[in-house]
């Protein structure tokens, strides 16, 4: 049903600002331009975001779109399954071919997905919008541009490749509703984050500054290779679009699940993961921008089990150090004088959260290496989630 996560959108009270961020500081490239209304998309590798001008209180994440098949037949399911669809499908073309779009609303907040069969399609990015080269003014921005030919210009450096999860912030007690809503709606089936996860999710909680935190997490994806006619070019093992559901347990303290659906003003979409073959590569780059990561905790490096585990997989501890990196290996046993060389087939990911993106304590990006590892580092969670908190703790 799903072929590929095609972009998200992002709705900018200042436009200026957000293409400053995303150009000079990740290193987006400028791909194409929409004048009515005015829309921008980004572009590195395969990670495609559309900046919008809007007229909303708050930046937000609204619109996850995602490329499918056949419209109408996701457009009739979400109608069986009492689903509302904001614009039903719709034929746009251009010079360039035509594609059939939709958009349908999500449980969680102001997400919406538009839906997408551009497979008749040839232009840069779809109709409406133009390539964008250096003779078009953008709005006091110094950004990358593509060449003046009609040729597509991507950044393949391979520092950031592919959109890897999507992490929504949803309120106590929806997870369950809003996950039976893409199984029915999309075919998504549900994983397990943690050994640990009951039914329910998976229960990460944190004391910061005596206070006790919690949270539930939950995650669902659709895989490509579910269906054998369909390829997708990642090097992500199975490939596929990955969904983190994440609400606030009750009788805690705040945390960032709540910090979020308060300064975001309800559920929506709290940060997204972006892949990368060399994380260590690709924060110091990042950093050398000015791009500002949340640090660990202190003591996460000097943990003994910690310790050996990143040796255990081969990676420099000095490094990830230095780089505020968390590592997490599938089916770790803590060993005594355990040597690298016999670690050559285990699967492991590193991972590191930006600080948040925009005005308010919302959207924020996470960068993360897979070596083989599928989920969402079980081992690192409650390191990075504690960050995070401690983060917001220290600017109240």
């Amino acid at each position: 049903m799903v072929v590929r996560l095609h972009h998200v959108e992002v709705l900018c009270q200042n436009l200026e600002q957000s293409l400053k961020q995303f150009c000079e500081k990740f290193g987006f490239n400028v791909l194409a331009r929409s004048s009515s209304p005015k829309r921008f998309t980004l572009n590195r590798d395969a990670i495609n975001f559309v900046l919008s001008e809007g007229a909303r209180e708050r930046d937000t994440v609204f619109n996850v779109a995602l490329e499918v098949k056949d419209v109408k037949q996701v457009v009739d399911v979400v109608k069986r399954n009492d689903g509302k669809v904001i614009r039903e499908p719709e034929i746009l073309s251009d010079s360039n071919g035509k594609v059939e779009s939709a958009v349908v609303q999500t449980p969680v907040g102001n997400v919406v997905h538009t839906l997408l069969n551009a497979s008749g399609y040839n232009g840069v990015f779809l109709p409406g919008f133009d390539v964008f080269d250096s003779k078009m003014a953008l709005p006091k921005t110094p950004c990358y541009a593509t060449d003046s030919s009609n040729s597509r210009t991507i950044i393949k450096d391979r520092i950031l490749t592919h959109f890897d999860h999507i992490t929504f912030a949803c309120p106590l007690g929806t997870s369950q509703t809003v996950m039976k809503w893409y199984e029915k709606c999309f075919g998504f089936t549900r994983f397990s984050i943690n050994s640990d996860e009951t039914q329910d999710g998976f229960v990460v909680q944190s004391a910061i500054q005596g206070a006790s935190i919690g949270m539930k997490l939950t995650a669902m994806q659709y895989w490509f290779c579910s269906e054998s006619e369909l390829r997708i070019d990642t090097d992500e093992p199975g490939g596929g679009v990955k969904f983190v559901f994440a609400e606030p347990l009750p009788g805690q303290g705040p945390n960032q699940v709540q910090t979020f659906l308060t300064e975001h003003g309800g559920p929506g979409i709290q940060h997204i993961g972006l892949h990368t073959p060399d994380i260590t590569q690709a924060v110091a780059a990042l950093k050398d921008n000015g791009v500002a990561f949340i640090d660990p905790p202190a003591a996460y490096y000097s943990e003994e089990g910690k310790l050996q585990e990143i040796k255990y997989v081969g990676e420099c501890v000095e490094s990830l150090q230095n780089h505020g990196v968390l590592l997490d290996a599938e089916s770790f046993i803590v060993k005594e004088n355990t040597e690298s060389s016999a670690a050559q087939d285990t699967k492991y990911l590193m991972q590191v959260f930006t600080r948040p993106l925009f005005n308010e304590d919302t959207f924020f990006l996470e960068v993360i290496q897979r070596c083989g590892a599928t989920g969402f580092g079980a081992g690192n969670i409650t390191a990075l989630w504690k960050a995070v908190d401690s983060y917001l703790s220290k600017k109240k």
